[in-house]
C-alpha cells in the first residue's frame, strides 16, 4: 500500500467504528448470569473442569476508537486509572493459576484517564504522611487474581481480565487483541447455577454454621409477621390515615383487629371509623397517645402496628356532658 494512502485508511477505519457505535449501541450486560459470557470480542466457558477465557479485540479498534470508544468491557477503576475490565468470581477446592495457551498485544500510546476520587471520604481519616499517596499503576499481566477469600467455607477468587496491561520487565503499556486462556480446577458463578456464589442462600451448598443452630431469635415477636412501623418523633396525640397504613402494607385491616405496641407494651388506640362500615379505609383514622419519645441517642421511637386476631386495647370513653354546675362569667388561669 501506497505511503499516503495508509493514513487515509486508518482515519477511514476510525470513522466507521465510532459510526458503528452510535448507530448501533450495546445494551449493558450484568456479568452474573445463567448463561455463559458472552461480550463483545470476549468469551468464558466452562471447559474440561475449569474455566476458558477468550478475547479477540482487534488492535485497529482500540488504536483506532481509544478506551472510551471500545464497548466490549466496562471502564473500572484500578491503579489510579479507569480501564477496561471484566471481572469473574470462581469458586475452587484450592488455590488456581491461569494457564495462558496463546497472547497477541501491540504496544498502546494512548494515556488512560485518570480513576475519580472516592467520595465521601472515610470520616477524620488522613493518609500516613510518611507514605503519601502512591503512584498510578496498571495491571502486570492481563489475566490476574483480584480478590481471594472465603465464603461460609468455600473459597472464592475473584478474577479479573483487562486488555490493557503494563509489561514488567520492558516497561511498555500494551493492548492484547487476542488471548486464551484456562483457569483450571475452577466453577464460574455465572455459568453454573448450582455455584454457592451465585445462590447464597441455599443451605444445601454450603457447611452448616454450628453457631446459627443455637442463636436466639429476635427479642420483639412482632418482627416475625406482618407489621406496620410508626416512627413518633414528638410527644401527643398521633394520627394515622387509612391511605398511610395502606402504603405501609395494611390495606382494609378491620379496626377491631388492631393492635399497636410501644417497647413491647400494647397502646390503647382510637378509632375513628367515619363511614362505619368496621374496615380502616377512605378518610378514616387512628390516633394514640405517645410520651416524649427517645433520649440522648435516638431522636425517635418505634411503635408497632399489626392486624391481629384479637381485639386490641381502646381508650376509654367520658361523659363530658354538662350536669349543672353553676355558670361562671370569669376563669382564673
Amino acid at each position: 500500500m501506497m505511503a499516503w494512502l495508509r493514513p487515509l485508511v486508518y482515519h477511514l477505519l476510525a470513522w466507521l467504528c465510532l459510526l458503528s457505535l452510535l448507530l448501533f449501541p450495546r445494551p449493558a450486560y450484568a456479568q452474573a448470569s445463567a448463561a455463559p459470557v458472552q461480550e463483545q470480542g470476549l468469551a468464558v466457558t466452562a471447559e474440561g473442569g475449569g474455566v476458558r477465557l477468550r478475547w479477540d479485540g482487534g488492535g485497529a479498534m482500540a488504536a483506532a476508537a481509544g478506551l472510551d470508544g471500545n464497548p466490549a468491557l466496562p471502564l473500572v477503576p484500578y491503579g489510579g486509572y479507569l480501564i477496561p475490565m471484566h471481572t469473574l468470581p470462581l469458586e475452587s477446592a484450592e488455590a488456581t493459576a491461569a494457564a495462558v495457551h496463546q497472547v497477541e498485544s501491540v504496544v498502546w500510546t494512548g494515556e488512560p484517564a485518570r480513576a475519580p476520587e472516592l467520595a465521601p471520604p472515610a470520616l477524620d481519616w488522613e493518609p500516613p504522611a510518611q507514605q503519601g499517596t502512591p503512584p498510578p499503576a496498571l495491571p502486570a499481566a492481563p489475566l490476574f487474581a483480584l480478590y481471594a477469600g472465603m465464603q461460609r467455607g468455600r473459597p472464592v477468587t475473584v478474577w479479573a481480565f483487562s486488555p490493557l496491561y503494563q509489561d514488567p520487565h520492558s516497561g511498555e503499556v500494551r493492548w492484547v487483541e487476542r488471548l486464551d486462556a484456562t483457569i483450571a480446577g475452577a466453577q464460574p458463578a455465572n455459568l453454573a447455577g448450582e455455584a454457592a456464589v451465585a445462590a447464597p442462600d441455599q443451605e444445601s451448598l454450603f457447611t452448616p454454621v454450628a453457631a446459627l443452630a443455637a442463636a436466639p431469635g429476635p427479642t420483639n415477636p412482632l418482627a416475625g409477621r406482618q407489621a406496620a412501623k410508626l416512627f413518633v418523633s414528638q410527644e401527643g396525640l398521633q394520627q394515622v390515615s387509612a391511605a398511610a397504613l395502606a402504603a405501609a402494607g395494611l390495606n382494609g385491616p378491620r379496626f377491631p383487629n388492631l393492635r399497636i405496641y410501644w417497647r413491647g407494651q400494647e397502646v390503647a388506640l382510637h378509632e375513628s371509623d367515619l363511614n362505619g362500615n368496621g374496615v380502616m379505609d377512605g378518610s378514616d383514622s387512628l390516633f394514640f397517645y405517645a410520651p416524649p419519645p427517645a433520649d440522648r441517642w435516638n431522636p425517635e421511637e418505634v411503635y408497632w402496628l399489626v392486624a391481629d386476631s384479637a381485639t386490641g386495647l381502646r381508650m376509654a370513653a367520658r361523659n363530658g356532658q354538662w350536669t349543672g354546675a353553676p355558670a361562671r362569667a370569669s376563669a382564673v388561669e
